[in-house]
């Protein structure tokens, strides 16, 4: 079983689900970071230029957008205006040429939750929620900014009558306050969500590997809580799916340790089941692990002082002596940099010990980890380690 693919995709179809109540999960979306822009303008705004009639008639909005900071597609504002009831119309300003571009349309009749209109400071992507210019056309609305026009990708429509159903089935779900939702009551929406898919439906495998992949987020949610407002409860929502868009991150021993303790611990799963699911787990731990960029150990040496907090992968010889844990760049290396091993899972510890124990030759491996204090030093927090 592929698992990383599998929690993408529980994410994914969530994260769709979400704000969007009503888009088939199975249609191909547009992503954000398929539309990269991968430079932010940091200088001094351009005066916004004013040539058309349409653009002097909003010479305020478009002024005081060029004063804030670039929130879209690296150098422009996104700023919009009411034009009626549940309509709002808007442009994009350039800080760098003062350009303005206006939206392909107005926007109105949004339904849903979340925002009418979702972009991002490093992306091109912008979509719309609703109809583009009180069309026929309802749904979730994709475009391609190219600095001159909002090209249009795909309209992806959305049945209003399920979209009520579902938000109606939400809210009648909070008997008890309808202002608020339980940790409970939110995991079990979601878990509705994933048993109606028909992949996941008539797979129990599936079924609790998408319920333990959102333990993490839920957690993150409620921040040690159990009970918080449903306003906060989605704007949490959104950001966390936004970090977890591409799976939980499966180089941290923790998130990977919650995981295999979630899936051991069902009640609906066999034992064959979950054996099979706690060694597709760790093969994606180690998958991941090795995939990072490898760092010669003399490079990092001379440059930890600045790399605090950063990802490192390294190959060198360990030794293990006296509790301390020590890598270098050949057995005869007299300046060793230290490592934290307390994060790594039981059975690497092991292995370290009953291989590493030689103060001779060592043992040969490569370590993954971030860049910390160990033992008051600059160092390697390991989170992975392979032979």
């Amino acid at each position: 079983m592929r698992v990383i693919q599998r929690m993408k995709t529980s994410l994914m179809i969530f994260l769709l689900a979400f704000p969007l109540l009503g888009i088939a999960e199975n249609t191909s979306v547009p992503k954000f970071q398929d539309y990269p822009v991968s430079t932010s303008y940091i200088g001094n705004p351009a005066k916004v230029v004013l040539s058309s009639d349409k653009e002097k008639s909003f010479r305020t909005r478009l002024t005081e957008a060029s004063k804030q900071k670039a929130n879209f597609a690296g150098e422009y504002v996104v700023t919009g205006w009411g034009c009626g009831t549940s309509c709002i119309h808007g442009a994009a300003v350039s800080l760098k040429t003062g350009r303005v571009v206006f939206w392909p349309g107005s926007i109105c009749c949004w339904e849903g939750d979340g925002e009418r209109l979702d972009f991002r400071i490093n992306s091109r992507l912008i979509v719309a929620a609703g109809r583009i210019n009180e069309g026929d056309e309802y749904g979730a609305h994709f475009y391609e900014f190219t600095g001159s026009e909002f090209k249009h990708i795909k309209t992806i429509p959305i049945d209003k009558d399920l979209q009520l159903a579902e938000r109606m089935k939400a809210n009648n779900s909070l008997e008890k306050n309808a202002s608020s939702i339980t940790m409970d009551e939110a995991r079990a929406l979601i878990m509705n969500k994933f048993s109606s898919d028909k992949d996941y439906a008539n797979n129990p495998s599936m079924l609790e590997l998408a319920r333990c992949t959102f333990e993490g987020p839920l957690n993150e949610i409620f921040n040690g809580g159990t009970e918080i407002e449903n306003t906060i409860f989605e704007r949490r929502m959104i950001t966390v799916l936004d970090r977890y868009k591409n799976g939980p991150d499966m180089k941290d021993p923790s998130v990977v340790n919650n995981l295999k303790e979630c899936i051991s611990n069902s009640s609906v799963l066999g034992v064959i089941d979950k054996s099979e699911l706690v060694k597709a787990i760790n093969k994606a731990a180690d998958t991941q692990a090795t995939s990072a960029t490898l760092t010669d150990i003399d490079d990092l040496k001379l440059d930890i002082a600045s790399m605090e907090g950063r990802k490192v992968r390294v190959q060198g010889v360990g030794n293990y002596l006296m509790d301390i844990f020590m890598l270098k760049k050949s057995a005869t290396d007299m300046s060793p940099m230290l490592v934290d091993i307390s994060k790594l899972q039981r059975d690497q510890r092991r292995k370290i010990l009953q291989q590493c124990a030689d103060i001779v030759n060592g043992c040969r491996l490569t370590v993954y980890g971030t860049v910390g204090k160990v033992s008051f030093q600059n160092g390697i927090i390991a989170e992975n380690v392979q032979w």
